[in-house]
């Protein structure tokens, strides 16, 4: 199986308190993760730690699944991804 086909089987199978990462932000976080592609501003703000910009920026489907992207974040991608601005800079200059 490949690095993309687990992260999108884990996208598919993950939820928190009954709530998943809606389908169409799948594409977006299996490039970020596998690619290393600059994501979306919603995205960014969730990897870079910043929820309020995160909140600001989501759709009704992302608000709603917000505390879902964390425990996601927290459980299956490396640690070196997402965290704070800092981090997420030196993820993307990672291709």
């Amino acid at each position: 199986m490949t690095e993309a086909a687990r992260y999108g089987l884990l996208l598919r199978l993950h939820e928190h308190r009954g709530v998943k990462i809606p389908e169409h932000m799948h594409d977006g976080i299996v490039r970020y993760l596998v690619d290393h592609v600059l994501p979306g501003s919603f995205l960014h703000a969730v990897l870079c730690g910043d929820l309020f910009e995160a909140a600001q920026r989501a759709d009704p489907q992302n608000t709603y699944a917000l505390a879902s992207w964390v425990f996601f974040l927290r459980e299956h991608a490396p640690p070196e991804s997402y965290g704070d601005p800092g981090t997420v800079f030196l993820w993307l200059g990672r291709k």
